[in-house]
């Protein structure tokens, strides 16, 4: 399970990045399946939005703790722009705050 900024630090590439001008200005993060899709999960999510939004907001978590280490690593700083579920799908945006 990824928890923490060692778990996420080879899925972000990050020690391909030797510095500042190297690192990404924009992160778009997707994941597929944050619930299983069973139907009853579909029609369940649908309606209550239960578990898909407590998995989202654990991946947004995650996500958001890691580039703020990161940046500080590399002197950047992340916003988060929007986040958004459908169904199963989650997609996160974050950019350097400074664009």
């Amino acid at each position: 399970i990824v928890q923490d900024y060692e778990d996420l630090k080879e899925w972000f590439g990050e020690d391909e990045l030797d510095n500042e001008e190297s690192c990404p200005d924009i992160f778009i993060i997707g994941f597929q399946e944050i619930i299983d899709l069973s139907t009853s999960n579909v029609v369940v999510d649908s309606f209550f939005d239960n578990e898909s939004r407590a998995n989202a907001q654990l991946w947004l978590d995650r996500v958001v703790r890691f580039l703020e280490m990161f940046g500080k690593k590399h002197h950047l700083e992340y916003s988060l722009v929007c986040d958004e579920r459908l169904l199963g799908t989650y997609i996160i945006l974050m950019v350097e705050s400074n664009l």
